[in-house]
Formats: structure tokens, C-alpha cells, sequence
């Protein structure tokens, strides 16, 4: 047999921004521009930053009010609990290493909360957008965690029993 050399991969190119609107809203064209060439009208849709970072705004911060009462709440249940049984243990240091990623998705959608009003503090509604575009992702993925640490102290108790 003869030893074959995988050629090396080549690097896929980073994919360059595109007009396209953002991933939230899955049709936000809310205006649209008329432009002449040619003898013809054309209409193409825009993204209306500030309407739509306005709506944004409010849904992530409507979201992050809810998921941070469900981690705080994941928190006391966590530090009220205690097995002596090493397998309830282990069910419960799982429900820890979720609890810390819930806090940390928690923490990053709260951090980018707060940037993105200052983008609109400044009027700066597409960066303001992409803000809370990120802060609503994050936020998203707060509630996998949380359904994890009930699953992991319910296996907990269980074992217990």
C-alpha cells in the first residue's frame, strides 16, 4: 500500500457582509427605495433600522427580564440542594455546569443589552441592532440550560429516592 497525503484544505473565504436584512425579523423590508436606471423604475427593499431595532429592543428586553428570574431562581435551588450520594452529586454538578452557562449567556445578553442602547443613545440604530440581535441570541440559548438543570436535579432526587 502506498501512503497517500491528504492535500491541505483550503480555508473557506470569510464571507463579506451582505445588504441582506438581519436574521430577527424574517421579512423586515418596512420601506422601500425607488431608483431610475435605464429608463426603468425599480424598487428594492431597505431595512428600517430604527423601526425595527426598536421592536428589538423591546422583545430582548422583555426576554431577559423573564430568563434572568428563571436563572436566579435556578441559583437558590441549586445552592438549597445537597446529596450525600455520590451519584446524586454527580447529577448535581451537571445541574452547576449548566447553571454556569445559563449565567454566562445571561450575563453576555445583558452586557449587549446595554450597548445597544447606546448605539440608540446616539441614534445609531443599525449598530444598535446588531447589538441587540446578538443580546437576543444569546438570550435564546438561556432556556436549554435552565430545562437542563431541572432535568439534572430532578435525576438527583430520583437517585436518592
Amino acid at each position: 500500500q502506498q501512503n497517500q497525503v491528504s492535500p491541505t484544505p483550503i480555508p473557506k473565504p470569510t464571507p463579506k457582509p451582505t445588504t441582506q436584512p438581519p436574521k430577527y425579523f424574517p421579512s423586515p423590508t418596512t420601506k422601500t427605495k425607488t431608483t431610475e436606471k435605464s429608463g426603468f423604475v425599480k424598487t428594492t427593499p431597505t431595512f428600517d433600522y430604527k423601526t425595527n431595532t426598536l421592536k428589538l429592543q423591546t422583545d430582548v428586553n422583555s426576554k431577559i427580564s423573564s430568563l434572568k428570574t428563571g436563572v436566579y431562581k435556578a441559583q437558590d435551588s441549586l445552592h438549597a440542594t445537597y446529596y450525600d450520594n455520590p451519584e446524586a452529586k454527580k447529577e448535581l454538578d451537571k445541574a452547576w455546569h449548566s447553571f454556569y452557562w445559563a449565567k454566562k449567556y445571561l450575563s453576555d445578553a445583558e452586557w449587549t443589552q446595554k450597548e445597544g442602547e447606546k448605539f440608540i443613545s446616539k441614534s445609531n440604530w443599525e449598530e444598535a441592532y446588531y447589538k441587540y440581535e446578538y443580546s437576543w441570541d444569546k438570550a435564546n440559548r438561556i432556556n436549554k440550560y435552565l430545562s437542563e438543570i431541572t432535568e439534572f436535579m430532578k435525576n438527583a432526587k430520583s437517585i436518592t429516592k
